[in-house]
């Protein structure tokens, strides 16, 4: 880059943070698999009392 594209740039955008490249990060992702029901969920037979409560 030149010294005027350079300035060019700077007055622009002003100060730019420094250039992240990606191999600088490592993207980390979550591979548990979710529980079937969760262990605070009604059991099946309760759900449906409630649901055709009159």
């Amino acid at each position: 880059m030149t010294e005027e594209t350079a300035a060019e740039r700077h007055q622009r955008f002003g100060r730019l943070p420094a250039r992240i490249r990606p191999e600088d990060h490592v993207e980390l992702v979550d591979i548990r698999r979710p529980e079937a029901r969760p262990a605070t969920a009604l059991d099946p037979d309760h759900e449906r009392a409630l649901h055709t409560a009159a």
